[in-house]
């Protein structure tokens, strides 16, 4: 992996958005929030940082 960089698993980044491993992988197929990195074996990671962006955008939305 590089540096110091913190890759979550799709289960692991579902439970940290509170969504289920079934509409992660939806939001990849839709566009909605896409892996930062796709294994060989088609498992998708998600960096941390880019999860922690995720979240505090869609909170800037919603206050919107």
């Amino acid at each position: 992996m590089e540096g110091n960089t913190v890759f979550l698993k799709s289960g692991e980044a579902a439970c940290m958005l509170h969504i289920t491993t079934s509409t992660l992988a939806n939001w990849d197929r839709c566009g909605v929030l896409k892996p930062d990195r796709r294994l060989a074996s088609g498992h998708r990671l998600y960096k941390l940082e880019s999860l922690e962006k995720f979240i505090e955008e869609g909170c800037r939305v919603k206050r919107l």
